[in-house]
């Protein structure tokens, strides 16, 4: 059952997961602070997008790839850990939706960085993910339509009350 103490252990485990990640991308790319400041230098002086392939921006898009997919496999396993907890089963479709997601932006983000730009443009990830987004969400509506409890119809309600 869903209470505020038990939210908040919930809170703090996937906070704790984030925090986790976060590590874990700062040790496997140790240069992404200077990546992304140079990043952002190029932005303000070119006013465009730089291009991701150049050598100083080279681990921006592997650690983007690696950071999504593993906050979608933390959503994976919150969904997993509500359901064993007893929470809502809404709560955990709603986890595990977000975590499909993530994990999709994080291989197309892949399918980005390992080709330098060739199997998808930098263009394309965007509008992609939000289709796949969209339709999750669209999915996720429909599923917890359907399995919502009924409410009478009105005709029902006044039935032989007159």
């Amino acid at each position: 059952m869903e209470t505020r103490r038990s939210k908040a252990y919930f809170d703090l485990i996937s906070f704790g997961g984030f925090l986790i990640i976060v590590g874990l991308i700062f040790f496997l790319y140790p240069d992404i602070p200077s990546a992304i400041r140079a990043f952002f230098e190029a932005l303000s002086e070119q006013r465009r997008f730089p291009v991701l392939s150049e050598p100083r921006f080279r681990p921006l898009p592997e650690a983007a790839a690696i950071f999504f997919a593993m906050l979608g496999i933390l959503n994976f396993l919150m969904a997993g850990i509500r359901l064993v907890a007893r929470w809502p089963w809404q709560r955990s479709l709603n986890d595990a939706s977000w975590g499909i997601a993530l994990v999709f932006l994080g291989y197309l983000i892949w399918l980005y960085s390992i080709s330098g730009g060739g199997v998808i443009s930098g263009w394309l990830i965007w509008p992609t993910f939000l289709i796949v987004a969209g339709i999750l969400v669209a999915v996720n509506g429909l599923i917890r339509y359907y399995y919502a409890p009924r409410e009478r119809p009105m005709s029902e309600k006044y039935e032989g009350k007159g």
